[in-house]
């Protein structure tokens, strides 16, 4: 946890792609029946490190949850000075892309996936009832090369 966690020697972004790669390291690697026998030790091992209000009782529960996200596929939309303005967020293209990420059938392909883009061709329309909404004009598609698998930051 302190090599995910911490920003000592570098900045948010980087700790937050060390955080994806734990994620994806513990989800691959974790096995959730064996977790769940020894749910005890892991407790007694953690101390007052980790707090849980999860009753016992649902812990099966959680182990085939982990089971189902072990057998999907986990993306991760990073949000970065690459892909936004970090000081003054334009917060409806952020929900268009989450949704885009969310929702969207046909990603769009990588060129037409310019920040700057402003002309309607290069917008994603979804039905209006579905899509979130949005009041602002200059609306980009998901950045096609940000939204990867969780772990692809690792490599």
């Amino acid at each position: 946890m302190g090599y995910s966690r911490s920003r000592v020697t570098s900045d948010d972004f980087s700790r937050m792609r060390r955080q994806r790669c734990m994620v994806a390291a513990v989800i691959d690697q974790a096995n959730p029946m064996t977790m769940l026998q020894r749910y005890p030790q892991i407790i007694g091992a953690v101390g007052d490190n980790m707090v849980t209000d999860i009753p016992v009782s649902d812990l099966d529960e959680w182990a085939e949850l982990m089971l189902e996200v072990q057998g999907g596929q986990m993306q991760s939309l990073p949000l970065t000075s690459s892909n936004i303005d970090t000081a003054n967020p334009n917060f409806s293209q952020i929900r268009m892309w989450v949704w885009d990420a969310l929702y969207a059938v046909d990603p769009p392909e990588p060129a037409q996936a310019t920040e700057d883009a402003t002309d309607d061709a290069a917008v994603t329309t979804a039905p209006e009832t579905d899509a979130p909404d949005t009041d602002e004009a200059e609306m980009t598609t998901t950045p096609v090369d940000e939204l990867t698998d969780i772990g692809a930051v690792c490599d």
